[in-house]
């Protein structure tokens, strides 16, 4: 993972963003790491693949997605 490029980039953390969101204090605690671990797997797996000629910023994007969503489930989890 590319930590550096996750650690350097603000604005990157959807935690406050869900726990705004009404519907979120119903979901069950443990469907939400369930998804959260399945999110940061595929961002992170994607984002070590080569990038699309098209598209050269997806993987550190994808990088920087994975790096948040992990500090998030991390959190969660401790």
């Amino acid at each position: 993972m590319r930590g550096s490029v996750a650690e350097s980039t603000p604005g990157m953390d959807p935690q406050p963003i869900w726990e705004s969101y009404a519907p979120a204090q119903a979901a069950d605690p443990g469907a939400v790491d369930a998804v959260l671990a399945v999110l940061v797997g595929d961002w992170i797996h994607q984002s070590l693949r080569p990038a699309p000629p098209n598209l050269p910023t997806l993987r550190a994007h994808q990088a920087v997605k994975g790096a948040a969503t992990l500090r998030w489930l991390r959190s969660r989890l401790a």
